[in-house]
């Protein structure tokens, strides 16, 4: 590659094998350069790419060999020492993030230039800049419901009663609502959901790009965007521990209560929950919903665990059907199990001393 360089020459005498210098390393750069670019241009007519580097070495690591009838480039590197490396017939790899930042340190990976602007730096560009549109926002209600409801549907994720239940047999009134809305502010967004599914695994649609989700948030009229807004407090909303009867003063009581919520307006006792009780919880339950009144509590306890199961069903169902309901009829419309309450009524919880008792004690 150094046969049309012109620059004088010094020979080391006392050197093993014979060796030449170029006296003038800047000239010799710059004719080793021109050489390199006329030879990519013979190079570019038959190669798909080609690409010049001043590096080390060549990046063998991000490039394979072309298979055959596969698109191939040439890489011809010019070190700093000026010598010239081709590397022929090559495909560019897709490096995972990982392996290229790992590689990126090797010391003959090409360097990268200085940012024009420091982290430091662009941080606090970024901070004043997100500063300045929260300003903004304050002044435009619309914008930030907008905004809050985009943020809420890229992070959403239901609470998990709806999500347990509606893998039930029997969800319920309250779940089949919902599931009902999210349909409906889904055909507001173009969220497409395939009706035969489960639409908590379609709402929203996995992997959303925010921006998307933006563009849709934009186009509701306002009724619909605070539908939605609605929509998603609700849903991310429920008990916090589910796995144990929630008989403390907490939030999710407290918004029950403010809401007088009363679960008979929105839950009747289904097989679920029937099938959960032992045989002695069943019959306590038929004395108290009226069953017993029907059947006779002694007829009713030689009853397998199953067919109390089934008579309590039966009962439950006509009672809610019922269009003048019966004495024993409504005493089940009016029966609720003491751990359907805001806060439940755990029967095994040991009763707090009164406050004199303990004070004396």
């Amino acid at each position: 590659m150094t046969s049309n360089n012109q620059g004088t020459l010094t020979r080391d005498l006392f050197a093993a094998d014979e060796a030449s210098y170029f006296d003038d390393v800047e000239q010799f750069m710059e004719l080793q350069r021109a050489a390199v670019e006329a030879l990519a241009k013979a190079y570019e007519a038959n190669n798909a790419w080609v690409e010049l580097t001043e590096n080390y070495g060549i990046a063998a690591w991000s490039y394979r060999e072309a298979e055959d009838g596969e698109d191939s480039g040439v890489i011809i590197n010019l070190s700093p020492s000026g010598r010239v490396e081709i590397r022929e017939g090559l495909v560019s790899r897709d490096l995972d993030r990982n392996t290229a930042a790992a590689l990126s340190e090797h010391p003959v990976a090409p360097k990268k230039p200085k940012p024009a602007y420091s982290a430091p730096l662009c941080r606090m560009i970024a901070w004043h800049k997100s500063a300045a549109v929260s300003e903004l926002l304050l002044a435009d209600a619309r914008k930030a419901r907008e905004v809050s409801v985009t943020a809420k549907l890229a992070e959403f994720t239901p609470h998990e009663s709806v999500v347990k239940l509606s893998e039930q047999d029997e969800p319920g009134m309250s779940c089949d609502v919902l599931a009902m809305q999210a349909r409906l502010c889904a055909e507001w967004l173009g969220f497409a959901i395939d009706e035969d599914d489960d639409v908590w695994r379609q709402f929203p649609p996995p992997y959303s790009d925010a921006r998307d989700l933006y563009e849709a948030v934009r186009a509701l009229s306002d009724h619909q965007l605070a539908q939605v807004d609605i929509l998603l407090s609700a849903l991310s909303f429920g008990q916090v521990f589910c796995d144990r009867l929630d008989t403390q003063d907490s939030l999710f009581n407290r918004v029950a209560r403010d809401l007088n919520a009363d679960m008979r307006n929105h839950w009747k006792p289904d097989r679920a929950f029937f099938e959960k009780r032992t045989r002695e919880q069943l019959l306590d339950i038929a004395l108290e919903c009226g069953c017993a009144d029907l059947y006779g509590i002694g007829a009713l306890r030689t009853y397998k665990k199953g067919e109390l199961v089934g008579t309590l069903l039966r009962h439950f169902n006509l009672a809610f059907s019922a269009d003048e309901p019966t004495e024993a009829q409504r005493k089940a419309k009016d029966w609720l199990t003491d751990a359907m309450l805001f806060p439940a009524v755990d029967p095994q919880a040991v009763p707090d001393e009164p406050e004199d008792e303990a004070i004396a004690a």
